[in-house]
């Protein structure tokens, strides 16, 4: 817009955010989590997450990190952002890297059974690309 237009209101559009982890154990293996028959995406296998609330991000994925799974997460970075639209919303997701030292999951009723995987199967999974890409990018780190 050019010139000023007496009573205009810039239109809202905000941004879901959605952030993501990779976890990784004493083994250089990241954790994968199956969507239980009660979500949204049943039966596929996602990295642990969810939505940020009104909280600091960092915050935000550790919180997410022990709600669907029970691990304590430390040495949380992020590595990479995307944006996409989905369901007609404007997501921005944030990946992060983390490790944990906890051997003991207790999954929330978001999923329903996880594993430990090398960085290699995964790359070669039928993984979203925008998870395949954070996990590109965390080994670089």
């Amino acid at each position: 817009m050019d010139k000023y237009i007496e009573g205009y209101n810039v239109p809202k559009n905000f941004a879901l955010i959605a952030q993501k982890v990779i976890v990784s154990n004493d083994k250089g293996q990241i954790l994968l989590l199956r969507r239980s028959e009660k979500c949204r995406d049943a039966g596929k296998w996602s990295l642990p997450g969810g939505g940020l609330e009104k909280e600091d991000p960092i915050q935000g994925i550790v919180r997410e990190a022990k709600e669907e799974t029970g691990l304590d997460i430390v040495d949380v970075r992020p590595i990479h952002v995307v944006s996409f639209m989905e369901g007609g919303k404007f997501v921005v997701m944030i990946g992060y890297i983390a490790k944990t030292k906890s051997k003991n999951i207790s999954l929330n009723w978001e999923h329903d059974q996880f594993k430990w995987v090398l960085k290699e199967k995964l790359l070669n999974s039928n993984l979203p690309d925008i998870l395949k890409s954070f996990i590109e990018r965390a080994t670089d780190k």
